[in-house]
């Protein structure tokens, strides 16, 4: 507790959390972390303590006599906020949400679960009583078990009941990510994810697995800069957490900066967490398959099975080998060869242009060849020509829809260069 008590006391909680880092991240021996992060060797450090300790003696003992006069003017600790800064707050909560955050509280508990479970459907099942907060509670518990449909219906629900409650929008975004997690497939609805962890984000700017879900969103995207500008916050908010170190990874990977992802895995495999370092494992093992094919090799399996299945080069229509064929598809399988062969359509060369970043003001929008539109980004002095080819299907975050209308807007963007001043979009964020 004396550790604790000058800790406070001398303001060194900035230097405690760099302690935390170099020990529990970087994986720097206790000694030179000390060092490090205090500026002072282990013994000194210990010797600090002594000190302090000694120095608050004096306080104890007028503490122990509270007729003297120095008692009363003494100061035992001083922290670094000001007592006059504190200030407290009260709000009526309603009834039925009290009993709704109640339940919410208790869901989390497996022996408190079931009677939980009783009063939130208790009162949804009533209209007077209905809530937000119960639906979003019974969200949670669906997401648990891994019923992504059935923790949708509730949240949209609770949306319709209270649009402006930030835990339903986290939740909404939770959901996607989960669901993609457990199935390997892209997020379902990226933009709506996005859009609501940036209103999460503006309600609560310390929430780490928003930022977390956000970058991971934004790489899926195209995102890569912007992504590793999100998933840095989520690591200065949580440097211990190994998730958002491996999910860094992820994004280097992405970006093909293969040097700093295999300096993050080579810690993360020897991670205490195993799903950490199994991860990180693997992720290592199919390095020389991402640099060679650009393509995991899972990916790559899959996509070889896809240009030799049969069904891409055959006529949509045609049976498989198993199905009873019929006599008109007989009469087909007798007709000449030439007849039955097809010229499998070459796909477009892969625009293998990297997707870059900025920041800037709209100046205008030119929507002269909708649904093309060309918009002009200021970035300081700079004039930027951004293109897409349509703008009824490119993502934008921060606003229901494109409009031709905007001008001198914030915004950011996902872009691929065409040249020094223009390029084509990949998504636009209104700020």
């Amino acid at each position: 507790w004396i550790a604790l008590h000058y800790l406070l006391n001398k303001n060194k909680l900035s230097e405690t959390g760099t302690y935390f880092d170099l020990v529990e991240n970087q994986k720097v021996p206790v000694e030179r972390a000390i060092q490090q992060a205090y500026g002072m060797t282990p013994a000194e450090f210990d010797q600090a303590l002594k000190d302090y300790f000694h120095s608050l003696e004096a306080s104890f003992q007028n503490q122990a006599a509270p007729s003297s006069s120095t008692a009363a003017n003494s100061v035992v600790s001083q922290f670094p906020l000001p007592v006059d800064n504190i200030g407290t707050s009260t709000k009526q909560v309603p009834d039925t949400d009290a009993r709704s955050l109640i339940a919410e509280l208790m869901v989390r508990l497996p022996e408190h679960r079931q009677r939980a479970l009783q009063e939130l459907n208790t009162i949804i099942g009533q209209p007077k009583t209905e809530n937000a907060i119960a639906h979003r509670a019974l969200a949670w518990m669906h997401l648990q078990s891994k019923e992504y449909d059935a923790a949708n219906e509730e949240l949209s629900s609770a949306l319709e009941l209270d649009g402006a409650d930030p835990w339903v929008r986290y939740y909404l975004a939770l959901v996607k990510y989960h669901a993609a997690e457990s199935s390997g497939h892209p997020f379902q609805g990226l933009s709506n994810m996005m859009q609501d962890l940036r209103a999460v984000l503006d309600w609560n700017p310390e929430l780490a697995e928003a930022y977390s879900m956000l970058a991971m969103a934004r790489v899926e995207g195209g995102g890569v800069n912007s992504a590793m500008e999100a998933m840095r916050a989520a690591i200065q908010l949580s440097p211990r957490n190994e998730g958002y170190l491996l999910n860094m990874a992820q994004i280097y990977l992405a970006g093909k900066n293969w040097d700093a992802a295999t300096a993050l895995l080579d810690r993360l495999k020897a991670s205490q967490d195993p799903q950490i370092a199994r991860a990180a494992r693997k992720n290592l093992e199919d390095l020389p398959t991402l640099k060679k094919y650009g393509l995991m090799p899972q990916q790559t399996v899959t996509a070889a099975k896809a240009e030799s299945s049969p069904s891409a080069v055959t006529k949509p229509g045609t049976p498989s080998k198993s199905a009873p064929v019929s006599k008109d598809a007989q009469e087909e399988e007798d007709a000449p060869a030439t007849e039955k062969q097809t010229v499998p359509v070459q796909p477009p060369a892969p625009d293998k242009r990297a997707v870059k970043f900025l920041k800037g003001k709209l100046v205008r929008v030119d929507c002269t060849s909708p649904p093309a539109a060309v918009l002009t980004v200021a970035i300081g002095t700079k004039m930027m020509k951004l293109r897409t080819e349509n703008y009824k299907s490119m993502t934008v975050i921060g606003a229901d829809q494109f409009s031709c209308e905007w001008k001198n807007l914030p915004v950011s963007a996902n872009y691929k260069a065409g040249g020094k001043v223009d390029g084509d979009l990949v998504s636009l964020e209104i700020q």
